[in-house]
């Protein structure tokens, strides 16, 4: 605002005296004094009006929002104590003075993200809560209201309709306009006849004049460190990786650049939190996208510079109608389907790289596998259910940008033949994404069980990929390549069915399950499967790879003559173990019945309960009663997932190179910022770097016996399968494991996380994770 004293008019603080000196050395003091008056005449109007504006905008986006479930249950809850108490005499004198505790507290509450707010914070986040105000009633409003040491500079009022009734408004407080010292926060409830009523609570907050210390990218640029690798030579893999930043660092993403060897490449930059709600605000994690190439097994030198200006090349490229999406990378172009998700209904490889995608060029195509492509599932009654078939399924892009691009897909697996009531089984979610320049298309696909699992069961859910002319097929376990010819009528398989134990078949049945005792006609058997399975023909080569296959058992990949199958629960299990293996109390927890068989049968056999709890009360090593749990549970709501790879070649590809790509993707190389600058951004709590020479022990400890026992313990114990592997134990014996928190997730990943964090994760993973070829405990690119 203006300020008058003494006949010296300032704008912003600064006199006229010294922003235009030789006018003011020709002003006398009285008409100093005219020209102030002239100015305040003229201008002050105008800034009234500035000021009327900012004092409109001080309130900044009041909405709505839920009540959490807790709160609900809680309302639930205190409704039928209030109807009890109504429908009891006895009770009546209790209802009246709850009613009158109520009354008293009417009123609405506001709460904050903090009590004081910086020069440089930008917004500050409220919530006013209604207590005992039913937000239902008709002409319902609150009134918002801010108020300084010079009275009220700020309000907002907003009017309750008929779709809004919950008692939480949120909304922001431009919290930059205001002057430092204290102020008053009110929120009041109007009632249909303009009155107020209620009890409200105001909220003091403070603005002061502080401001956070500037932390500035170095000239040189953020180190961002991709993990070497031992599996391919010479090889690119696509990065998706998180990027810290401190308080008033950076707030445009444009001013970024991603160096390659000191040369800018393509990348991709996305804003996932800010420090400070609103806008503009300062970026606090950034997600970075690129394609990290290597010389040799050596990666390439990354730095993330602020170089404003220079310019960022579109890599991939995108463009859809009502019936498909289409996607260019350079290298691959492929389509998705929006009606009738296919999965990859048809994609192309530029082998002759003339930037053009002809037919003989095509690899996959939709139209090879016509009873089904893409996401499918069959029931324990043999009925397919196809996402194809679901006309309300959403296809669309979710995130695009230079380097990458994600397509979304969600809906339900369809049979349109089944009883009207029964056409609908489970939900899928599939992400699939492509890189810049790269051959892989990673497919992260989701089934969710929505029936009741005691009542319903499937025997397949599978992934299939088609592809015309497909001829010869190669595969390998223990490092073993197994190839041959694709049968005209056949398929041919590999089936991890335990976590030490893989069978290569050819043939449509399972011989060894529909004639018991002559065995199952395995071409080859072994104890791990390597995760691919490949398909050749005129155009090119298909390879599918599925992630951790042997960790997360049972698992199963197919080719025939159509294409390519991914099953993430296999089309040809069996019983794989024991009754005396499955309740031997090292074994017990793992849930192996849940592992093995033709059916998904989530339901824990009467045995394992008959044996592991004999008596009416839970045993000593089961103190929290899980078996007795476990035999009531229903399983609806469980999800089947796995990370699945499509990448395609021109050529017939050699077996060895395939063999080192899925070994690379079971590795799935990651990328970190510098250990220096992850600590300095503070954006988690006060965290230090790795230094091995101030504290070797400690630092021995932190980065190499704790997660090393974390990890190895999985080894150790082996808790391989789908429905256990990742997690760890609580605690163990000698002899068994307690049943009493079998699996932890939380702490363990948060310590992981702060041991990747400060020590950078490249010398760490090495000594984390020294077997080369285990490597299904990274962090995947489709995070």
């Amino acid at each position: 605002m203006a300020n008058l004293t003494k006949g010296v008019f300032s704008l912003g603080n600064i006199p006229l005296r010294q922003r235009f000196p030789p006018l003011m050395m020709w002003l006398e003091p009285k008409r100093a004094n005219l020209f102030a008056w002239w100015m305040f005449i003229a201008i002050i109007p105008t800034l009234s009006a500035a000021s009327a504006r900012a004092e409109n905008n001080l309130f900044l986006n009041p909405r709505f929002i839920p009540l959490t479930p807790r709160e609900i249950k809680d309302e639930s809850e205190r409704l039928k104590s209030d109807e009890h108490r109504k429908n009891t005499p006895s009770l009546g004198h209790a209802l009246k003075k709850t009613q009158a505790d109520r009354d008293a507290a009417r009123g609405i509450e506001i709460i904050a993200d903090r009590n004081a707010y910086w020069n440089d914070d930008g917004f500050g986040q409220f919530v006013a809560i209604l207590r005992w105000i039913d937000s239902a009633q008709p002409g319902l409003k609150v009134n918002l209201a801010l108020a300084g040491p010079g009275g009220e500079i700020g309000k907002e009022t907003v009017n309750f309709g008929v779709s809004e009734q919950s008692p939480k408004i949120a909304f922001l407080v431009n919290t930059d306009a205001l002057k430092p010292g204290d102020y008053t926060l009110n929120a009041t409830a109007i009632g249909a006849d303009g009155k107020s009523f209620g009890n409200p609570k105001p909220l003091i907050l403070k603005r002061e004049d502080k401001s956070h210390p500037k932390v500035l990218i170095p000239a040189e640029g953020i180190p961002v460190q991709v993990h070497p690798q031992e599996m391919a030579t010479n090889a690119s893999w696509p990065i998706t990786t998180g990027i810290p930043m401190p308080f008033g660092t950076l707030r445009d993403v444009n001013e970024l650049q991603l160096l390659e060897n000191g040369k800018p490449v393509p990348a991709q930059f996305t804003v996932r939190s800010t420090w400070t709600p609103g806008q503009p605000s300062f970026v606090r994690w950034l997600t970075l996208d690129f394609v990290a190439q290597y010389d040799g097994m050596t990666p390439r030198e990354y730095r993330l510079v602020q170089k404003p200006g220079l310019p960022r090349s579109v890599a991939i490229q995108t463009t859809q109608t009502d019936d498909l999406i289409t996607v260019n990378n350079g290298l691959v172009q492929f389509q998705v389907k929006r009606k009738g998700f296919t999965g990859i209904e048809s994609a192309w490889i530029d082998a002759n790289r003339d930037g053009k995608f002809t037919d003989n060029e095509q690899v996959i195509s939709s139209r090879a596998a016509p009873t089904v492509s893409g996401p499918y599932i069959v029931d324990d009654k043999g009925l397919l259910f196809r996402a194809a078939d679901d006309s309300t399924a959403e296809v669309k892009i979710e995130e695009q940008g230079p380097a990458r691009v994600t397509i979304l897909a969600t809906g339900w697996y369809f049979n349109p033949t089944a009883a009207e009531a029964e056409r609908k089984l489970c939900q899928f979610v599939t992400r699939i994404t492509a890189y810049a320049g790269h051959p892989n298309l990673f497919i992260s696909h989701r089934t969710i069980q929505t029936q009741d699992t005691l009542k319903r069961m499937l025997a397949d859910i599978g992934f299939r990929t088609g592809m015309t002319g497909a001829q010869r097929y190669v595969t390998s376990m223990d490092g073993k390549v197994a190839e041959g010819a694709l049968p005209a009528k056949d398929s041919v398989w590999i089936h991890q069915e335990r976590a030490d134990r893989v069978r290569l078949v050819e043939g449509e049945t399972d011989r060894g399950q529909d004639h018991p005792g002559k065995g199952d006609q395995a071409k080859v058997q072994g104890k791990h499967a390597d995760g691919w399975m490949s398909i050749a023909g005129d155009t090119g080569t298909v390879t599918a790879m599925i992630r951790d296959i042997w960790q997360r058992f049972p698992k199963e990949l197919e080719a025939d003559r159509q294409g390519l199958v991914v099953h993430l629960w296999p089309r040809h299990g069996r019983e794989t173990f024991t009754h005396e293996e499955q309740i031997d109390k090292r074994n017990c927890y793992k849930a192996w019945f849940a592992h093995q068989g033709k059916l998904l049968d989530m339901h824990m056999p009467k045995f394992y309960h008959d044996v592991l709890h004999p008596g009416e009360k839970p045993a000593a090593w089961d103190p929290e009663d899980e078996v007795e749990k476990a035999y009531r549970c229903n399983a609806q709501g469980t999800v089947v997932g796995g990370e699945i790879v499509l990448r395609l070649e021109p050529a017939a590809a050699k077996p060895d190179s395939q063999l080192a790509q899925a070994r690379l993707f079971q590795l799935s190389p990651h990328a970190l910022a510098a250990p220096e600058w992850n600590c300095r951004a503070e954006v988690d709590v006060p965290m230090a770097p790795r230094n091995d020479q101030r504290l070797p022990e400690v630092e021995r400890t932190i980065n190499v016996d704790f997660p090393g026992g974390m990890f190895n313990m999985l080894d150790c114990l082996g808790d391989y399968g789908m429905w256990i592997y990742g997690n760890t134990h609580n605690g163990w014996r000698q002899d068994m494991v307690g049943l009493h928190r079998v699996w932890q997730i939380t702490s363990p990943a948060i310590c992981v996380a702060g041991i990747f964090t400060t020590c950078g994760g490249a010398a760490s993973r090495k000594a984390c994770y020294p077997a080369a070829g285990t490597a299904a405990r990274r962090s995947t690119p489709l995070a």
